[in-house]
């Protein structure tokens, strides 16, 4: 199809206007065919090929211009095409990316064939996919209307695929917890793989000197490719700290990729993390069972920790011996509970539930029970037994506790 231009005159009492008209011509074609490689790489610097033949003995002017994608450098010369052409330009710039050939203004008798050819270079950051080209040849065939010009769309190959790699990774961010002056949180899985095609040929590298990686680099075609990612907290005081692991990948069409990676380090006694258990003391907002594991048979419901996060109170349910001496052990410190103690739990050694409150002055490594003290303090009378239901330290003199009471 070929777009034929005239101008007619519209004369009024009020202007002359020029209005084009634009109609199909039913006169033969030059059929103007583009010629593409299917793919293409960055860097690369390709042919592109334009044909066309003369339809008449009336063919005349013909000019080509073509658009290679944005950011895409041209070249063309006069001793690549055939007729050898009046003119040829190329245009790099931000907005145009062009060529343009000029043949003479003789008339070319029917059957003329007419190649040019241009040369584009792929930048290093062309776009994954499909990337477009579009032009035109103009020309003269009726010599009857001079001003009548002929355009057609060049057909043909109209795009270049550029493949290249992608990087995806899982999870999102990476998060770790541990207690200050105890042991390296357990290494976090890292994968990256190409979700796109080619190589992904991979680099990592970590913002902050607490975070590694087992391996800096690597590549994919697809397949995942696991990393462990570690915390090491030595030296470090508590509090919460940030970093990222940056993926690069110069091919890659997203490439550099960002994770982030967090790190909170509670302080002994008073800090989130670590192992759970008698050995070590967890807090948290919303502890977890683990978290309240203080003494096998103890069920804990509230805790303070003083300002220097050395010592700490817990108030629970424990199963303890008939006699309520206040003695969880010989010592008076928590190791292990016995049968005879109550330890085994609701049938255990013929003990009852009664509300207890311990103290750790060793970061949850011992703790003492000091219930019997407060009920002295309250003048408790055999058999009488008092619940605690919160407690709290003083922040200038953590053996000064406070301790919500009620008798039962």
């Amino acid at each position: 199809m070929r777009l034929v231009v005239r101008f007619i005159a519209l004369v009024s009492l009020v202007a002359i206007v020029l209005i084009p008209l634009y109609f199909a011509s039913a006169q033969p074609e030059a059929s103007p065919v583009r010629v593409l490689p299917g793919i293409v790489h960055p860097g690369d610097t390709f042919n592109v090929t334009i044909n066309f033949t003369s339809p008449n003995d009336t063919f005349a002017i013909p000019v080509i211009t073509d658009f290679a994608p944005s950011g895409w450098t041209v070249e063309v010369q006069e001793d690549w095409c055939s007729p050898p052409p009046k003119n040829v330009l190329a245009t790099n710039n931000a907005t145009d990316n062009k060529i343009e050939v000029l043949w003479e203004t003789q008339v070319y008798p029917q059957g003329t064939n007419f190649t040019a050819v241009y040369k584009v270079t792929v930048p290093n950051n062309a776009s994954r996919g499909n990337n477009n080209f579009s032009g035109e040849l103009y020309y003269h065939c009726d010599p009857a209307h001079p001003q009548e010009t002929v355009a057609e769309t060049i057909g043909g190959d109209s795009y270049v695929y550029v493949p290249l790699p992608e990087i995806s990774f899982s999870p999102g961010y990476i998060s770790f917890t541990a207690l200050r002056g105890g042991d390296n949180p357990e290494d976090k899985e890292l994968e990256i793989w190409n979700s796109g095609e080619e190589t992904l040929d991979w680099t990592l590298n970590c913002s902050a000197f607490w975070l590694g990686v087992n391996s800096t680099e690597g590549n994919s075609t697809g397949e995942h490719n696991v990393i462990a990612v570690s915390a090491n907290i030595t030296g470090m005081s508590a509090g919460d700290y940030s970093a990222t692991i940056n993926i690069t990948a110069l091919a890659a069409n997203n490439s550099p990729q960002v994770v982030p990676v967090t790190l909170h380090i509670g302080s002994p006694g008073g800090g989130g993390g670590g192992g759970t258990g008698p050995s070590m003391w967890l807090k948290d907002a919303t502890p977890d069972m683990d978290d309240w594991f203080v003494a096998p048979g103890f069920n804990a419901y509230d805790y303070a920790v003083d300002d220097a996060d050395s010592v700490i109170y817990v108030v629970g349910d424990l199963w303890m011996d008939n006699d309520s001496d206040g003695e969880v052990d010989q010592d008076g410190d928590y190791l292990l509970l016995t049968e005879e103690d109550g330890g085994g739990g609701g049938d255990g050694g013929g003990g009852e539930v009664t509300p207890r409150l311990l103290k750790s002055v060793d970061g949850g490594a011992t703790w003492k029970d000091i219930s019997k003290a407060v009920n002295d303090s309250l003048k408790a009378v055999p058999g009488q037994h008092f619940s605690y239901s919160q407690v709290a330290v003083a922040p200038d003199n953590p053996d000064f506790v406070a301790v919500c009471v009620g008798h039962i």
